[in-house]
């Protein structure tokens, strides 16, 4: 019986399952989808069909063992929670930068600048106004920071760096607006008034702004761009002592809307508009290196293209507009502080000529087109110039050539542009096409002797071509500075670009700088009187810094000395209006034409 019991358990057991295959297949099999064999000497590797067809024969790898599903769920719960405590962290760190700066990063049209319901401050926790502020309204919240004013110096967001805390932040905003004279909005009356200043004084000089359009009203520029109209409001209403407050409030929104650009916001067409704006009237002539960038940003370079391949329209033509605008810009900064051009060499020749052939082309197409033209020629000649080098400065006979051929290409301009500009009404109230064709004539003339006198800084280094150039620089400078005193008589100067300023001061620091090198070559006496009456000319308040630095300059050339200005402390910056705090003027235009080195 106990083998029968024996025999009972032993057929009851489960079988015991079969060896696995221990021959993994090689990678060509498994490439062919083919039973892979052993080979001749028994092992896996090389396999038989690998021998046969004499191929390498490698092992294909392994594939990692899966993971269960709930060990799966765990990573995936615990990843989820990683990024939930980083969302976390990132809404903590938007809140305070929101707080500080006032703004929400994105389009600038899709959040309006200045606005209550967008206002907001970061006070303290434990606050006695932390529960009440939020339903405050007034104007924006701004920074004690450097250049506040100037929409182009903004290296604290630049950098990405936070700005420092208030020590009076925990005060509510209408205590802070009532102890420090923060500018409240303006009334809609003050805010027309600047509005129709600039329309009337200013919009003739750029040509991107058709303020004969019907569709050209405050309220529709003001819905087209906050940036735009805000500089419009600021431009029109710096020189008014009655619309200083206006002025003031003006400039801030417009300032705190570019630097959003700084920020990473994206500009549209009318918020560039505006930075272009504010570059012409409300800043310092300067490297225009942010406004150039919006303008790729907004592909405006290939503007030029698209109305030849897709034909001019409405949005065509502004775009193109802009572009020349800024290529003028840029052209203008490198003749006169003899630093690279920051648009590319294949995109800076523009067709001049084009704007004339737009549809419903305007008084200051003209303008433009034939500035293009005159300062495209001068930098093809400063080309000229840098090939030939030493051989041309050295050579008397052939600087005369030289000068004089192309003297006589911009008298044939001048002969061209300026029937044109007399047939236009010409009020003598405004910048006009008649002064602007004058001051071109003479501004491409010195600019074309002045890579002659490159490197002078005392009489012996003026090389014989360098005093051809001389002579007829001098020439020049006097008659740019007599079109000023001329043309730009107030209320004309209180309102043109500050181009237009640094062009009539870098003639007449020119003429103090050739007077002090030369006495006994040219008329010292009738030369600073010009200049005396060019000080006089720029008594307004865009125009204060350009006087007291010539007023200066005359007194140390009267005692028979050119000294290096403290510009801080002699010229008394504060006095400057929107260019308080703007005190680097020591590596500017004027000083580089103290010392012949643009």
């Amino acid at each position: 019986m106990s083998d029968i019991g024996s025999e009972d358990s032993a057929s009851t057991t489960a079988p015991v399952s079969a060896p696995t295959r221990q021959i993994k297949a090689c990678e060509r099999c498994h490439r062919l989808k083919t039973k892979c064999r052993p080979g001749a000497s028994g092992s896996a590797i090389p396999c038989q069909r690998c021998e046969e067809a004499r191929r390498s024969c490698e092992r294909h790898p392994t594939p990692p063992p899966r993971a269960r599903p709930s060990q799966l769920l765990k990573e995936h719960e615990k990843q989820i929670e990683e990024l939930q405590r980083s969302i976390a962290k990132l809404q903590g760190r938007q809140e305070a930068l929101e707080s500080r700066l006032g703004s929400v990063p994105g389009n600038i049209d899709e959040h309006r600048l200045g606005s209550p319901e967008r206002d907001t401050v970061n006070l303290q926790d434990g606050s006695p106004e932390a529960d009440t502020l939020n339903s405050q309204s007034g104007s924006p919240q701004y920074f004690n920071t450097t250049d506040l004013e100037d929409p182009i110096a903004s290296d604290v967001i630049r950098s990405h760096r936070l700005l420092p805390k208030d020590p009076e932040e925990g005060r509510s905003r209408k205590r802070r607006r009532e102890e420090d004279g923060v500018p409240t909005e303006p009334s809609i009356e003050l805010q027309q008034i600047a509005f129709d200043i600039f329309s009337k004084r200013c919009a003739l000089t750029v040509n991107f702004l058709d303020f004969t359009s019907p569709s050209y009203t405050r309220q529709n520029v003001q819905l087209q761009s906050t940036v735009l109209y805000w500089s419009i409001i600021a431009v029109g209403s710096k020189e008014a002592a009655e619309l200083a407050p206006v002025f003031d409030y003006a400039v801030r929104v417009m300032a705190k809307g570019v630097r959003m650009t700084l920020g990473g916001a994206s500009p549209s067409l009318y918020d560039f508009m505006g930075c272009v704006l504010a570059m012409l009237w409300l800043s310092p002539v300067r490297p225009p290196g942010h406004i150039v960038a919006m303008a790729y940003e907004l592909d405006l370079h290939n503007s030029a293209l698209e109305l030849s391949t897709k034909g001019p329209d409405e949005d065509r033509c502004m775009r193109y507009r802009l572009w020349c605008q800024l290529v003028l810009f840029d052209l203008f900064y490198s003749f006169a502080s003899a630093r690279p051009r920051l648009i590319s060499e294949t995109e800076v020749y523009v067709d001049a000529e084009r704007l004339l052939t737009l549809p419903n082309a305007r008084f200051q197409d003209f303008k433009a087109s034939a500035q293009l033209e005159i300062l495209l020629a001068v930098r093809g000649w400063h080309s000229q110039i840098r090939q030939r080098g030493a051989s041309l400065l050295s050579d008397e006979v052939a600087s005369t050539i030289f000068l004089d051929s192309h003297i006589t290409y911009v008298d044939l301009w001048l002969e061209k542009w300026l029937p044109w500009a007399e047939r236009l009404p010409n009020d003598p109230s405004v910048f006009s096409g008649k002064s602007s064709i004058k001051t071109a004539y003479w501004l491409a003339r010195m600019f074309l002797a002045f890579p002659f006198l490159r490197g002078v800084r005392q009489a012996n280094d003026i090389t014989p071509g360098g005093r051809v150039a001389l002579g007829k620089a001098f020439e020049a400078a006097t008659q740019l500075l007599e079109v000023a005193l001329e043309h730009f008589q107030p209320p004309v100067v209180n309102y043109v670009s500050e181009v237009t300023n640094v062009c009539s001061a870098l003639a007449a620091s020119f003429l103090l700088k050739v007077v002090h090198l030369l006495p006994g070559q040219f008329n010292a006496t009738a030369t600073i009187q010009l200049v005396e009456r060019g000080v006089a000319l720029f008594d307004n308040i865009s125009g204060r810094y350009y006087a007291k630095l010539l007023g200066r300059m005359v007194t140390n050339v009267k005692a028979g000395i050119v000294e290096p200005i403290d510009w801080a402390t002699e010229l008394g910056l504060t006095d400057f209006s929107h260019w308080d705090l703007d005190g680097q003027w020591g590596e500017g235009l004027l000083d580089n034409f103290m010392n012949f080195t643009q």
